[in-house]
């Protein structure tokens, strides 16, 4: 009975949402078939940039935010043993400069937890530890700050407009997420807790949903989305800081049936708010979490899947896992290469940052002249390689 009434509330919950506009994508789909998806379909060429080592020794490619502003690169570091937050490279991979220094004096960063820019004005804004936002000018000029809200974990920032910022935030003294809106005259104003995010399709279900789940907040096509692992619909959100529901992942038999959503579960795949989470108009990009529970003899990386939605086709695509997750993806058939995967887009272009020494076994394994040549050049203490690849018109 009570999977007849599930199945029931499915079919009236995907009607729901086609009336209302909101897509709904075929994941289960996806899922079956593990098909891939060429990167010549909206890119041109590729070419591999290794950045400078001297000096300067980066972190692993894993704890690096990258971004882009006119012709040079920003590596915005987590885990930093160099005492230092952001590295600035020259669109031709040498090394530029340094800024955003750790320490506790004006204008230094404690521990860096996230950052994003404003690609209008060139500014970083980083969350410093549990404590407050600081922005930085693209030159490396200390700007302001903003003091987070009460005492709180996991803070996300993410630019929605100039000046305009979206701040998620674990609120530990009543245990729940919640979205804070920040302008350039520094006011918070709640905008949403985690509970918003968890009704447009899970109430169908007669589910009950926990405001203490893990989200994550992020760019697609000049927008902000919202994505949480207890539900699964992608949100927007606009300029007024209003969510919409724009995509519903119907997962269909992969999706957790348990009574609660409280994230711990672990009976279905669910979206995974970590890693890159990055589209624009004509596709997106997620990562989808196979439980434990679904499959042992799985590893990490072959549990992490990566999931990608045609715009136009309306269909969905989950590429196979092979080796470190890092180098999964899209199927490179512009020059043989490794999968790629985009950790940001930037006008017509995509960025990947990739290890050296994953490079180097990723290259010896491809049909990449290029890339074997540029694996040549390395050596295991080299910094990691930009991946740049340029989008159709």
């Amino acid at each position: 009975m009570r999977s007849f009434l599930t199945v029931a509330a499915i079919l009236l919950g995907t009607q729901i949402f086609a009336s209302s506009g909101v897509r709904v994508i075929d994941a289960e789909s996806a899922l079956k078939e593990r098909e891939g998806l060429n990167l010549s379909r909206y890119a041109t060429s590729i070419k591999y940039i290794p950045l400078e080592t001297g000096l300067i020794y980066l972190p692993e490619a894993a704890d690096i935010s990258l971004y882009v502003k006119d012709g040079e690169y920003y590596l915005v570091s987590k885990n930093d043993t160099n005492g230092t937050g952001c590295y600035k490279y020259g669109n031709d991979g040498a090394f530029v400069s340094t800024f955003i220094r750790h320490g506790r004096g004006p204008g230094e960063c404690v521990g860096l937890v996230d950052s994003d820019m404003d690609y209008n004005s060139g500014n970083i804004a980083v969350a410093n530890m549990f404590v407050e936002i600081l922005v930085y000018g693209k030159d490396g000029g200390y700007l302001h700050s903003v003091p987070l809200p009460g005492y709180v974990r996991h803070p996300r920032v993410l630019y929605v407009g100039p000046d305009s910022l979206l701040i998620s935030v674990n609120n530990m003294q009543e245990s729940k997420e919640e979205i804070y809106v920040a302008g350039k005259d520094r006011i918070f104003k709640k905008s949403m807790t985690a509970g918003d995010l968890h009704t447009e399709y899970s109430m169908f279900a007669g589910r009950r949903s926990s405001t203490n789940c893990r989200y994550d907040i992020f760019k697609c096509g000049g927008e902000g989305y919202i994505i949480s692992q207890a539900t699964d619909t992608v949100y927007s959100v606009k300029g007024d800081f209003k969510k919409q529901a724009r995509y519903f992942l119907d997962f269909g038999k992969f999706r957790d049936e348990s009574a609660y959503e409280d994230c711990h579960s672990g009976e279905g795949i669910h979206i995974l708010p970590e890693g890159s989470r990055f589209g624009n108009s004509r596709f997106f990009c997620l990562r989808l979490l196979i439980p434990v529970d679904m499959d042992e003899r799985l590893s990490l990386n072959e549990r992490m899947i990566p999931f990608i939605y045609d715009v136009a086709s309306n269909k969905a695509y989950a590429p196979k896992s092979k080796g470190d997750a890092m180098l999964n993806g899209f199927t490179n058939d512009l020059d043989g290469g490794a999968p790629f995967w985009p950790h940001v887009i930037y006008e017509d272009k995509m960025y990947q940052l990739v290890d050296a020494i994953d490079f180097m076994e990723a290259a010896e394994k491809s049909s990449s002249v290029q890339m074997k040549r540029v694996a040549a050049q390395l050596t295991e203490d080299s910094n990691p390689v930009l991946v740049e690849v340029t989008l159709k018109k």
